[in-house]
């Protein structure tokens, strides 16, 4: 079975400026890293937002999971 390793690197209020709730990074098995994890306060729910730059074939991943 595949081991996750997630860090929170910064947490803020709720209701806070820009509706980011915390910022954080996240290793599947050791191979795999994620980095620039957000997240964000929406209406009625949290949501999980992925890195949203560029890649090598200029396509960009905005959104990983709804919580």
């Amino acid at each position: 079975m595949p081991t996750l390793d997630v860090r929170i690197s910064s947490m803020y209020p709720a209701g806070g400026q820009g509706g980011i709730r915390a910022y954080a990074s996240a290793t599947i098995d050791g191979c795999l890293a994620i980095r620039g994890i957000k997240v964000v306060e929406g209406g009625t729910a949290l949501s999980v937002h992925c890195p949203g730059f560029p890649g090598k074939r200029r396509t960009d991943i905005r959104r990983c999971a709804s919580l």
